[in-house]
Protein backbone atom coordinates (compact mmCIF):
# COMPACT_ATOMS: atom_id res chain seq x y z
CA UNK A 1 0.00 0.00 0.00
CA UNK A 2 1.45 3.40 -0.97
CA UNK A 3 1.82 6.28 1.48
CA UNK A 4 -0.82 8.26 -0.43
CA UNK A 5 -3.34 5.45 -0.09
CA UNK A 6 -2.46 4.93 3.57
CA UNK A 7 -3.11 8.63 4.35
CA UNK A 8 -6.18 9.12 2.20
CA UNK A 9 -9.05 10.21 4.45
CA UNK A 10 -12.12 8.03 4.59
CA UNK A 11 -15.38 9.33 3.16
CA UNK A 12 -16.57 10.04 6.72
CA UNK A 13 -13.38 11.97 7.54
CA UNK A 14 -13.61 13.93 4.29
CA UNK A 15 -17.25 14.80 5.01
CA UNK A 16 -16.38 15.87 8.58
CA UNK A 17 -13.57 18.10 7.29
CA UNK A 18 -15.87 19.61 4.66
CA UNK A 19 -18.42 20.38 7.40
CA UNK A 20 -15.72 21.95 9.60
CA UNK A 21 -14.56 24.07 6.66
CA UNK A 22 -18.13 25.14 5.88
CA UNK A 23 -18.63 26.16 9.52
CA UNK A 24 -15.34 28.12 9.58
CA UNK A 25 -16.22 29.78 6.25
CA UNK A 26 -19.61 30.80 7.68
CA UNK A 27 -17.87 32.13 10.79
CA UNK A 28 -15.46 34.15 8.63
CA UNK A 29 -18.35 35.43 6.51
CA UNK A 30 -20.21 36.64 9.61
CA UNK A 31 -17.10 38.45 10.78
CA UNK A 32 -17.10 40.73 7.76
CA UNK A 33 -19.96 42.74 9.26
CA UNK A 34 -20.20 41.61 12.90
CA UNK A 35 -17.80 42.17 15.80
CA UNK A 36 -16.25 38.83 16.82
CA UNK A 37 -17.71 39.00 20.34
CA UNK A 38 -21.21 39.37 18.89
CA UNK A 39 -21.12 36.31 16.63
CA UNK A 40 -23.29 33.55 18.10
CA UNK A 41 -23.13 29.81 17.51
CA UNK A 42 -26.73 29.77 16.20
CA UNK A 43 -25.77 32.50 13.71
CA UNK A 44 -22.82 30.42 12.53
CA UNK A 45 -25.00 27.31 12.23
CA UNK A 46 -27.63 29.16 10.18
CA UNK A 47 -25.02 30.66 7.87
CA UNK A 48 -23.30 27.26 7.42
CA UNK A 49 -26.59 25.46 6.82
CA UNK A 50 -26.06 23.02 9.69
CA UNK A 51 -27.64 22.50 13.09
CA UNK A 52 -26.33 24.12 16.25
CA UNK A 53 -25.47 20.64 17.57
CA UNK A 54 -23.29 20.06 14.50
CA UNK A 55 -21.32 23.23 15.23
CA UNK A 56 -20.83 22.13 18.84
CA UNK A 57 -19.80 18.63 17.73
CA UNK A 58 -16.94 20.13 15.71
CA UNK A 59 -16.25 23.08 18.03
CA UNK A 60 -17.31 22.21 21.61
CA UNK A 61 -16.72 25.79 22.82
CA UNK A 62 -17.21 29.07 21.00
CA UNK A 63 -13.53 29.83 21.64
CA UNK A 64 -12.67 26.71 19.61
CA UNK A 65 -14.13 28.53 16.57
CA UNK A 66 -11.78 31.46 17.18
CA UNK A 67 -8.83 29.13 17.74
CA UNK A 68 -9.48 27.09 14.59
CA UNK A 69 -10.10 30.19 12.49
CA UNK A 70 -6.91 31.86 13.71
CA UNK A 71 -4.86 28.69 13.20
CA UNK A 72 -6.29 28.10 9.74
CA UNK A 73 -5.53 31.66 8.73
CA UNK A 74 -2.19 32.21 10.49
CA UNK A 75 0.04 34.17 8.18
CA UNK A 76 3.73 34.25 7.49
CA UNK A 77 5.66 37.44 8.06
CA UNK A 78 6.38 39.11 4.73
CA UNK A 79 10.09 39.57 4.03
CA UNK A 80 10.95 43.24 4.44
CA UNK A 81 13.67 43.07 1.80
CA UNK A 82 11.56 41.99 -1.18
CA UNK A 83 10.84 45.64 -2.11
CA UNK A 84 13.35 48.19 -3.41
CA UNK A 85 12.33 51.25 -1.42
CA UNK A 86 12.12 51.05 2.39
CA UNK A 87 8.77 52.83 2.58
CA UNK A 88 7.41 50.40 -0.04
CA UNK A 89 8.53 47.49 2.13
CA UNK A 90 6.72 48.91 5.13
CA UNK A 91 3.68 49.78 3.02
CA UNK A 92 3.47 46.22 1.63
CA UNK A 93 3.42 44.72 5.11
CA UNK A 94 0.88 47.30 6.32
CA UNK A 95 -1.33 46.55 3.31
CA UNK A 96 -1.19 42.90 4.31
CA UNK A 97 -2.59 44.01 7.69
CA UNK A 98 -5.42 45.74 5.81
CA UNK A 99 -6.15 42.69 3.65
CA UNK A 100 -6.24 40.43 6.70
CA UNK A 101 -8.05 42.82 9.06
CA UNK A 102 -10.88 40.38 9.81
CA UNK A 103 -8.38 37.64 10.60
CA UNK A 104 -6.48 39.85 13.02
CA UNK A 105 -9.68 40.93 14.77
CA UNK A 106 -10.59 37.28 15.35
CA UNK A 107 -7.06 36.39 16.35
CA UNK A 108 -7.31 38.80 19.29
CA UNK A 109 -10.13 36.70 20.77
CA UNK A 110 -8.81 33.19 20.20
CA UNK A 111 -6.89 31.15 22.75
CA UNK A 112 -4.14 30.51 20.21
CA UNK A 113 -3.21 34.20 20.21
CA UNK A 114 -0.15 33.89 22.45
CA UNK A 115 1.42 31.22 20.24
CA UNK A 116 0.72 33.14 17.02
CA UNK A 117 1.97 36.41 18.49
CA UNK A 118 5.11 34.73 19.78
CA UNK A 119 5.93 33.25 16.35
CA UNK A 120 5.23 36.54 14.61
CA UNK A 121 7.22 38.52 17.21
CA UNK A 122 10.26 36.27 16.80
CA UNK A 123 10.21 36.46 13.00
CA UNK A 124 9.58 40.21 12.96
CA UNK A 125 12.33 40.88 15.52
CA UNK A 126 14.82 38.94 13.37
CA UNK A 127 13.87 40.99 10.30
CA UNK A 128 14.18 44.31 12.13
CA UNK A 129 17.47 43.19 13.69
CA UNK A 130 18.93 42.34 10.28
CA UNK A 131 17.79 45.64 8.77
CA UNK A 132 19.09 47.70 11.70
CA UNK A 133 22.48 45.92 11.77
CA UNK A 134 22.86 46.72 8.07
CA UNK A 135 21.63 50.33 8.14
CA UNK A 136 22.68 51.48 11.63
CA UNK A 137 25.93 49.58 12.24
CA UNK A 138 27.05 51.91 15.06
CA UNK A 139 24.13 50.92 17.30
CA UNK A 140 25.23 48.93 20.31
CA UNK A 141 23.40 45.73 21.21
CA UNK A 142 21.16 47.37 23.83
CA UNK A 143 20.10 50.23 21.55
CA UNK A 144 19.48 47.84 18.65
CA UNK A 145 17.45 45.53 20.88
CA UNK A 146 15.36 48.43 22.19
CA UNK A 147 14.74 49.73 18.65
CA UNK A 148 13.80 46.23 17.39
CA UNK A 149 11.31 45.79 20.22
CA UNK A 150 9.90 49.31 19.71
CA UNK A 151 9.41 48.78 15.98
CA UNK A 152 8.04 45.30 16.58
CA UNK A 153 5.52 46.73 19.03
CA UNK A 154 4.48 49.59 16.76
CA UNK A 155 4.38 47.87 13.41
CA UNK A 156 1.65 45.35 14.18
CA UNK A 157 -1.80 44.48 12.88
CA UNK A 158 -3.22 45.72 16.19
CA UNK A 159 -1.75 49.19 15.69
CA UNK A 160 -3.33 49.19 12.24
CA UNK A 161 -6.70 48.17 13.74
CA UNK A 162 -6.39 50.84 16.43
CA UNK A 163 -5.78 53.47 13.76
CA UNK A 164 -8.89 52.23 11.95
CA UNK A 165 -11.15 51.97 15.01
CA UNK A 166 -9.90 54.72 17.32
CA UNK A 167 -8.58 57.07 14.65
CA UNK A 168 -11.48 56.56 12.24
CA UNK A 169 -9.05 56.17 9.35
CA UNK A 170 -9.79 54.43 6.07
CA UNK A 171 -7.68 51.34 5.30
CA UNK A 172 -5.32 53.30 3.04
CA UNK A 173 -5.05 56.18 5.54
CA UNK A 174 -4.23 53.68 8.31
CA UNK A 175 -1.54 52.09 6.11
CA UNK A 176 0.06 55.45 5.39
CA UNK A 177 -0.17 56.55 9.04
CA UNK A 178 1.45 53.33 10.22
CA UNK A 179 4.26 53.66 7.68
CA UNK A 180 4.73 57.31 8.70
CA UNK A 181 4.94 56.46 12.40
CA UNK A 182 7.49 53.70 11.86
CA UNK A 183 9.54 55.76 9.41
CA UNK A 184 9.62 58.64 11.94
CA UNK A 185 11.05 56.31 14.57
CA UNK A 186 13.67 55.08 12.10
CA UNK A 187 14.64 58.61 11.05
CA UNK A 188 14.87 59.65 14.70
CA UNK A 189 17.26 56.73 15.25
CA UNK A 190 19.46 58.03 12.43
CA UNK A 191 18.32 55.96 9.47
CA UNK A 192 17.96 57.40 6.01
CA UNK A 193 16.41 56.01 2.86
CA UNK A 194 19.70 55.04 1.26
CA UNK A 195 20.59 52.87 4.29
CA UNK A 196 17.41 50.84 3.84
CA UNK A 197 17.80 49.99 0.16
Amino acid sequence: MSDAAAHKPSLREAHAQATRDRILDAFADLLTDTHPAEVSVPDVARRAGVGVATVYRHFPKKLDLFDSYASRNADDVLPLDQYDHPADRLRAVARNFALRETHYRVERFGPVIDEIRSRRRTATYAQWDTAIRRSLPDFDDNDRDRLCRTLGGLFTPWTYISLRDDGGLTPEEAVEALVGIVWSVLENAGANEEDWR
